[in-house]
């Protein structure tokens, strides 16, 4: 099967499922962090090169990608160097310059 046969096929699912998929483009300052996740941005702020370390505990594993996430976007936004370490077993993560 080649390709335009395959791409023909997934359209053709897509119809059948009537599914719609709109994809827009938006300014980035228009997509806003969850209020669940701004404490752990107004501490980032506040972290020091060799200071104390941010210590977050978390109720699932699953949410230490979204905290390396935040950071890492932190990062970005601020030409900041935060890093983390996690822990899973302890279910905690930390985060230092």
């Amino acid at each position: 099967m080649n390709i335009t046969s395959r791409v023909h096929l997934l359209d053709e699912y897509k119809f059948n499922q009537n599914r719609i998929m709109t994809i827009n483009t938006i300014s980035r300052s228009e997509i806003n962090v969850s209020e669940k996740y701004e404490p752990l941005i107004r501490a980032l702020r506040k972290l020091e090169k060799d200071g104390p370390a941010i210590q977050v505990t978390v109720d699932e594993i699953s949410e230490f990608n979204s905290l390396e996430n935040i950071m890492l976007e932190f990062n970005r936004e601020h030409q900041d160097s935060i890093k983390s370490s996690k822990h899973s077993d302890e279910e905690v993560i930390f985060f230092y310059k």
